[in-house]
């Protein structure tokens, strides 16, 4: 519960009842691990980008409705994948009520799946993406490992699987740019 800060510039200091996260794995990490039990705002400091890193948000505990709320501030978050098993820059794995506002995501190298939508013991509920930049930088490849927004179970091969049951997933208001496609989500019949 409250209101955090993402900036490069500072340590983090959530362990000592600090407010910073130093980066966005930091955040994913204490997000993932922590019990949500109010609303959370975490606002990333304009300017302390770009953050050159690859995170996955897990399943969090919270009660009722409340959901973290990370507002980028157009602030960089990007990422060099050449592992076709590791091609996100962000990953959502079985997580819930989290909302991304106002982020530059942007996937470089080879395999570019910028926001992954994917089950772990889970499926992945109320996630919205809104008012985000999404690049690969790759345009117009027929590579199925370059695509901005993807929802799959198989780190092989997105088009050929039937993916996963999610609900509430929301993009809104987000420019996405290149890639085989921009979005491409699978689910089970």
């Amino acid at each position: 519960t409250g209101t955090y800060t993402v900036n490069s510039a500072a340590a983090t200091d959530i362990l000592s009842a600090g407010t910073n996260f130093q980066n966005f794995t930091d955040l994913a990490y204490y997000a993932t691990k922590s019990f949500v039990s109010g609303p959370v705002t975490v606002n990333v400091t304009p300017g302390s980008g770009p953050y050159s890193e690859q995170v996955e948000f897990g399943r969090h505990q919270y009660t009722g409705s409340n959901r973290i709320t990370i507002n980028g501030n157009g602030e960089i978050l990007e990422y060099y994948s050449i592992i076709s098993l590791k091609p996100h820059v962000i990953k959502f794995a079985g997580s819930n009520m989290i909302t991304i506002n106002n982020l530059v995501i942007v996937g470089k190298g080879r395999h570019q799946w910028n926001v992954l939508f994917t089950k772990d013991v889970n499926d992945c509920n109320d996630i919205s993406i809104t008012n985000c930049y999404i690049s690969c930088l790759l345009a117009g490849s027929n590579n199925s490992y370059l695509i901005p927004i993807v929802s799959t179970d198989t780190f092989t091969e997105p088009t050929a699987t039937n993916g996963h049951r999610m609900k509430n997933i929301i993009i809104d208001s987000c420019e996405i740019v290149g890639g085989m496609t921009g979005i491409l989500f699978r689910g089970d019949p």
